[in-house]
């Protein structure tokens, strides 16, 4: 143990005395930061005007719809939000209206392609009277990420259209009003007192599994990264003379686990503390210990493969090639993250919670969600996690001990599973 304990301590300062360990305590919650920060002051900045055509076959819509997009504002009130070209149709009636329409789509596909439209706008009678069976009208863009031109464009057309139905006398003014516009709802989390507290609880529980997966997968790479370079250099064999691979092995795994662990107590810390100023309490002592069980069995589950792949392994591309399953499954166990938020209890989340893969970061969310998973279910999750770190490291241990010393052509998935398989 005691061989152990110094190849850890060996392992732990030579991380943490790198700059990129320094880089990493102060960058990634920068970062973090600026990825909410940055989007919300873009927000904020005036957009550029957009110039949407109009295109009406009723003949009688078009201009009120052309004056009220035209009549909204940037968010500084200074300048118009849009401009809007009308093109006339010609025709006496619907049919003759639309195919003039039709006429022109190429020529207008072609500017919006060419950057002199933003969009078109073409208004067609289901706009007045909703039946069913009618072409509805349409928006044309080349650009449907931005969805807030839609959205408006959308609510311009069905303004006109109650205000022409209010002023025909068929709708009482008052009856209009209220069927026309939203009721006043806010938003409360039970959780928290106030506005931003509710925020914080909400966002928390992303935010620990966020960390907890970059500290995970980052920390346990270096693991590959420093193995190949001991390998490499030929420190593994003069390491070799003094400890077991086992102690060796394990020495590693648990001074690289105590970097990420480093990362994440000041990382946590500091973001506890700063909420705490404001008077926000996010998490209690039990998720912080929960957190910490899933830190360490999710560390030591994936930096085994992370080691056994690293010792095999004399190059870092051949390394990349035996990670990439491994990584891509842990990638897309993260891509489940924000279905489990929207239904933390459903059928999905709890299977998903108790696959190893996936288990440590999507048990930590529901730990975090509103009502809490079962007892019974976070227990299971953690007995199914430590069983299959426990079987990952033994498996580690028998590929580590063989591949550590081996030079050259690297071995195949098949030579992998026979020294997998082998007795001890």
């Amino acid at each position: 143990m005691r061989r152990l304990l110094l190849v850890a301590l060996r392992e732990y300062l030579e991380n943490v005395r790198t700059k990129a360990f320094l880089l990493a305590v102060f960058m990634t919650p920068l970062l973090m930061a600026a990825s909410f920060l940055v989007p919300a002051l873009l927000e904020q900045k005036p957009p550029e005007q957009r110039t949407i055509a109009l295109l009406d076959t009723t003949g009688v819509l078009g201009a009120d719809v052309a004056a009220r997009i035209a009549a909204r504002r940037t968010p500084d009130e200074k300048a118009a939000l849009y401009a809007v070209e009308e093109v006339p149709l010609a025709g006496a009636d619907v049919a003759a209206r639309e195919a003039d329409q039709a006429a022109r789509r190429a020529d207008l596909d072609r500017r919006v392609l060419d950057g002199k439209l933003f969009g078109y706008l073409v208004l067609r009678p289901s706009a007045l009277d909703r039946g069913d069976g009618q072409a509805p009208s349409e928006y044309r863009t080349g650009n449907l990420f931005d969805q807030k031109v839609y959205a408006d464009l959308s609510n311009d057309l069905k303004d006109v259209v109650n205000a022409r139905t209010v002023a025909a006398g068929t709708v009482d003014p008052r009856v209009a009003r209220i069927l026309t516009t939203k009721p006043p709802l806010a938003q409360g989390d039970v959780r928290a007192a106030s506005k931003a507290a509710g925020i914080a609880q909400t966002a928390m529980p992303f935010v620990f599994v966020l960390l907890l997966f970059l500290t995970i997968v980052t920390i346990s790479q270096a693991l590959v990264t420093n193995t190949i370079e001991e390998k490499s250099n030929r420190v593994i064999e003069v390491l070799l003379s003094s400890v077991s691979p086992f102690q060796l092995m394990a020495g590693k795994i648990v001074g690289t686990c105590a970097v990420g662990l480093t990362l994440m107590t000041i990382w946590a810390t500091a973001g506890l503390s700063g909420l705490a100023l404001k008077g926000i309490s996010v998490v209690s002592g039990g998720q912080l210990g929960l957190c910490l069980v899933f830190y360490l069995l999710g560390f030591l589950f994936f930096a085994s493969f992370m080691v056994a792949v690293g010792s095999v392994c004399n190059t870092l591309k051949e390394a990349q090639n035996l990670l990439a399953p491994v990584m891509g499954i842990l990638t897309m166990s993260f891509m489940f993250v924000f279905a489990v938020m929207k239904e933390p209890n459903g059928t999905l989340a709890r299977v998903l919670s108790m696959i190893p893969l996936s288990s440590p970061f999507l048990m930590m969310l529901r730990i975090g969600s509103t009502p809490p998973p079962p007892a019974w279910e976070v227990a299971a999750s953690i007995a199914i996690l430590a069983l299959s770190a426990a079987l990952v490291m033994r498996a580690a241990a028998k590929v580590f001990r063989v591949g550590v010393l081996m030079y050259g052509k690297p071995p195949t998935f098949r030579e992998l599973l026979r020294w997998v398989r082998a007795r001890n």
